[in-house]
């Protein structure tokens, strides 16, 4: 699948050396890829979440300014099936081990706050709610807590 090897190209650049530099062609690549509604498919959307969502909250080095109108573009299109996987995402070990940085910890928080009024999704918005309360020491470990776990286990 096309798609699917353009979230690829643009994971590789972003933990790749000079990532700052390399990230801007795959995340306009990859923004050009995604339709107007911003859907993707079911099977590359949690790769697709959380590839966009850990660029743009950096790498504990910062981000790659010349991307970021990429990714709000894609960011601003999630519907209540991104934002889904957004939340389920302190529960990838990678993911959880990249909140541990700042600003990234402050960077997922502030993307949980803009997803607040975009779904009306409750099980969502109960995660985001423990996403907000959550200090950033608190963040990476919040997907092992059994109580945000619970909410999660709600999608099923």
């Amino acid at each position: 699948m096309e798609l699917s090897e353009k979230i690829d190209n643009l994971y590789m650049a972003h933990i790749g050396r000079n990532n700052f530099y390399n990230e801007p062609a795959h995340a306009r690549i990859l923004d050009s890829y995604v339709s107007s509604t911003g859907v993707v498919p079911d099977p590359v959307r949690k790769k697709y979440v959380k590839t966009v969502v850990m660029a743009k909250i950096g790498n504990g080095h910062g981000i790659s300014v010349m991307s970021e109108q990429y990714y709000d573009n894609m960011l601003i299109k999630f519907g209540d099936d991104e934002i889904k996987e957004f939340v389920c995402l302190l529960s990838d070990s990678e993911f959880s081990s990249r909140v541990c940085l700042n600003p990234c910890n402050q960077g997922f928080k502030n993307l949980a706050d803009f997803f607040w009024d975009r779904t009306t999704n409750q099980i969502s918005l109960q995660a985001i709610g423990f996403i907000q309360q959550a200090t950033n020491q608190q963040l990476p470990n919040l997907g092992k807590d059994s109580r945000y776990q619970a909410i999660l286990s709600s999608f099923s």
